[in-house]
């Protein structure tokens, strides 16, 4: 092994470290948020609870995806962390305006909001970590990427890359669906339960 490649691996080392300890501290932050949220006179709606959930459920995906292709140093594995931390982000969106929108109608409390806010928060700060994990990954044997990491990311955005579309839009339509259906079993709890 050359003093290139060792520094190119002690650097990876560094900043892999770096996303797993953002990681730790989400986590503790998660946990805190959660646990305010539980002890409040107001819960959660059961839409809002079955929609944080599934933004739970995905972000579960996504780390076992960055850990794996840590643990594996799996280029195969770690390709696949972008096109989801992506759907995360736009899933977190949508979650974060159906919340406001309860928040508006009286539905939700505005505190148990806050607290519901800033689990969105940190839950799409996880998936950036995991993202960063990844494309340092990628970085460490592709030198055009190594340093341009926040470029890479942008190109792979607009690309249109076959594959990177494909995992796209295979995790969209697996978390959008879901979605779609804990809407419609609102709805219908709304029907049923009329003012109440």
């Amino acid at each position: 092994i050359t003093l290139e490649q060792d520094n190119l691996e002690q650097s990876f080392q560094l900043q892999a470290m770096t996303c797993f300890e953002r990681i730790g501290d989400l986590a503790v932050n998660i946990e805190n948020n959660l646990k305010k949220l539980g002890s409040s006179e107001h819960p959660v709606t059961l839409v809002g609870k079955k929609e944080l959930e599934l933004v739970f459920s995905a972000v579960d995906e996504i780390l076992a995806q960055a850990t794996e292709a840590f643990a594996l140093d799996s280029i195969e594995e770690t390709l696949r962390v972008e096109p989801l931390e992506e759907v995360i982000d736009e899933l977190i969106e949508t979650v974060r305006n159906r919340h406001l929108e309860r928040m508006t109608s009286g539905l939700c409390d505005v505190v148990n909001g806050i607290q519901y806010e800033n689990i969105l928060m940190h839950l799409e700060r996880v998936a950036d970590q995991c993202s960063d994990l990844a494309v340092y990954h990628l970085g460490r044997y592709d030198d055009r990427i190594r340093g341009r990491e926040h470029q890479y990311i942008h190109n792979l955005h607009v690309s249109e890359d076959p594959d990177y579309m494909t995992r796209f839009h295979s995790s969209y339509t697996k978390y959008y669906s879901l979605l779609d259906g804990i809407e419609a079993e609102g709805e219908r709890e709304a029907d049923e339960n009329p003012g109440g």
